[in-house]
């Protein structure tokens, strides 16, 4: 019975490998697309089956991309290259056109430093970060480099037509991208101790013949400590062939790590099983929990994160913000 069944398959795989063969000779891609596919249900690996979806696929879109090129709309094409190579990279010279059209829509970045900062030392480190993420994620994106413009001469590119077409000439920039860093605190709020009590569970001999449970009242801390960082995250996009500020935001970036955790003012006594959060003996069974997670917080970690941490966590924020600035704007 199965081997009439692959015998089935097989031949309804030919009988649609066949017509869409012959489709794609005709130039036929749609319909020919659609026995190809079949083929694809019932054995996909049937003979030359794959590379004939790829020419149907990719063949119309080819044409289309080319048509567009002679036409110099560029950015039309570079669409259309993008959607070939969701399907291979490797069809004709579909690569070579692909890297043509995103160098004839590539724009321009030129970066600004402010003159003066509050954070010298956290402005360089964006500035190098910002130029390294524009250069490897953005290939539609060119990174002037080495310009002598590295700072933004007076206070302000903000209404100055006659400056930003100075450097625009100047550097052949399409786009300035100007941010600075401000309010950069850090600070650690803590520890506060809380004084609380749990019970520790006794068990003892009376009168040599009963055995005695009790739950003693036991001082401890509930101890919490916070380390924040921050700052002020100004930038502004501007469209140098517009003289149009394209967009522009100050945002505080924050980043805060905290720690809580349960001490015993003393030694304990035993293991941590033995103590409870509540007096068993003396609290209603639904009001009784299960004690474990109260338990672990004796043994949390008690260390916050560094300051630097707190601060490469920051940076990537920052880091982040430039790039869906860059996704949104710069296109």
């Amino acid at each position: 019975m199965k081997k009439i069944i692959k015998k089935q398959l097989i031949s309804i795989a030919k009988k649609n490998y066949i017509q869409g063969a012959e489709l794609v000779k005709q130039k036929k891609y749609t319909e020919a697309l659609t026995y190809l596919n079949n083929v694809n249900k019932y054995k996909p690996k049937y003979k030359k089956n794959k590379s004939l979806k790829i020419t149907a696929t990719c063949e119309p879109m080819y044409q289309n991309a080319i048509t567009m090129i002679q036409g110099k709309n560029y950015t039309s094409a570079f669409k259309i290259l993008t959607s070939i190579h969701g399907v291979t990279d490797s069809y004709k010279d579909s690569k070579e056109l692909y890297e043509l059209c995103a160098a004839q829509q590539a724009k321009s970045l030129l970066m600004f430093q402010p003159k003066t900062s509050q954070n010298p030392v956290l402005v360089d480190y964006l500035f190098n970060h910002f130029s390294q993420t524009a250069s490897t994620n953005f290939k539609h994106i060119e990174v002037i480099n080495n310009s002598p413009f590295v700072h933004l001469p007076g206070n302000d590119i903000e209404g100055n037509v006659d400056l930003i077409q100075a450097i625009r000439k100047a550097s052949g920039a399409d786009f300035f991208y100007v941010f600075d860093v401000t309010n950069k605190k850090s600070q650690v709020v803590g520890p506060t101790k809380a004084n609380s009590k749990c019970f520790q569970k006794v068990t003892y001999k009376k009168n040599d013949t009963t055995i005695v449970t009790e739950f003693k009242a036991t001082d401890y801390f509930q101890v919490k400590s916070k380390r924040i960082y921050s700052y002020d995250f100004k930038y502004k996009l501007v469209n140098a062939l517009t003289n149009q500020i394209v967009t522009f935001q100050t945002l505080t970036i924050n980043k805060f790590n905290e720690v809580e955790y349960n001490e015993f003012t003393y030694a304990p006594k035993g293991g941590l099983d033995d103590y409870w959060p509540y007096n068993p003996q003396a609290t209603a069974p639904l009001a009784q929990y299960n004690p474990k997670n109260w338990r672990l917080l004796f043994t949390a970690n008690k260390v916050l994160k560094t300051e630097q941490e707190l601060e490469t966590n920051a940076n990537d924020e920052a880091v982040k913000v430039f790039s869906q600035t860059l996704n949104n704007y710069v296109k």
